[in-house]
């Protein structure tokens, strides 16, 4: 059952990095949410997803300070972690809010243009003499 195990690893992974980030006085007025964490089968690498509310003038600062600070939480997760390894980390910036605002911006547009041209032309009633 290495995949449970590994859904739990990255479980509590994700509760003591959110306990850092919210306490990490260089990040203050960053709006961090983790999304997902990816975790190697051996649990020596942890791939941590980020998204933030004020990424589009921050996003390379973010990274870059979220990835320097990481090498700094490694010692403090191994010592609030009991695992043989603690997990590398290395923090990558999650677009698929963004991707999937997109997505539903363009549906709405094409469901609004499909509204606009069916009201724009004059509904047929069929007109049954009998």
């Amino acid at each position: 059952m290495a995949g449970r195990r590994n859904q739990r690893v990255c479980e509590l992974l994700k509760a003591e990095l959110s306990r850092l980030i919210s306490r990490e006085k260089r990040l203050e007025g960053y709006l961090i949410t983790i999304i997902d964490i990816s975790l190697a089968p051996d649990f020596k690498q942890a791939t941590v997803y980020y998204s933030s509310l004020n990424q589009p003038l921050n996003m390379d600062e973010t990274s870059k300070l979220l990835n320097e600070l990481g090498h700094h939480w490694h010692r403090t997760l191994g010592q609030r972690i009991r695992m043989k390894y603690t997990p590398r980390l290395t923090f990558e910036f999650d677009s698929t809010m963004e991707r999937g605002d997109r997505v539903l911006n363009i549906l709405q547009e094409i469901e609004d243009s499909s509204l606009e041209s069916s009201s724009a032309t004059p509904q047929e009633t069929d007109t049954d003499p009998t």
